[in-house]
């Protein structure tokens, strides 16, 4: 049997010779077989990489997200403290205010007792608005 040749168009694999029309045909095939490969490789890639832009916008947003959360934290961290404290001030002013008001009742006796029982003006003797 003579020795297939070798051409520059359809290089042997090194150590084995081609083997004629079959060995054409089966490359051919190996060849169709490694393009249909590539393009499912291909499509796969292109989804990965729709899908990591996906996942980095996500992961870009969810970042902002919690960027702004942990400010609008820090923001409101000492409103408890705040509201208690003014809690705190709140009642100790209705209590200034409780006794301010005392003084001023104790006050009035002690000018409608001066003017010699007459009532201060605006007020009755009872401390309610004068007609």
């Amino acid at each position: 049997m003579p020795e297939p040749v070798e051409t520059a168009s359809s290089p042997a694999s090194p150590g084995r010779p081609l083997d004629g029309p079959r060995e054409s045909q089966r490359l051919r095939d190996e060849n169709r077989v490694l393009k249909s490969r590539a393009v499912i490789l291909a499509a796969r890639l292109a989804e990965q990489l729709e899908r990591e832009k996906r996942l980095s916008a996500e992961v870009h947003k969810l970042r902002f997200l919690t960027a702004r959360q942990e400010e609008q934290i820090r923001a409101l961290a000492g409103a408890p403290a705040e509201r208690d404290a003014y809690r705190e001030k709140c009642q100790k002013l209705t209590i200034e205010l409780a006794r301010l008001r005392k003084q001023i009742a104790q006050l009035q006796g002690i000018i409608a007792g001066l003017r010699g029982g007459q009532p201060t003006p605006g007020t009755s003797p009872a401390g309610s608005p004068g007609t």
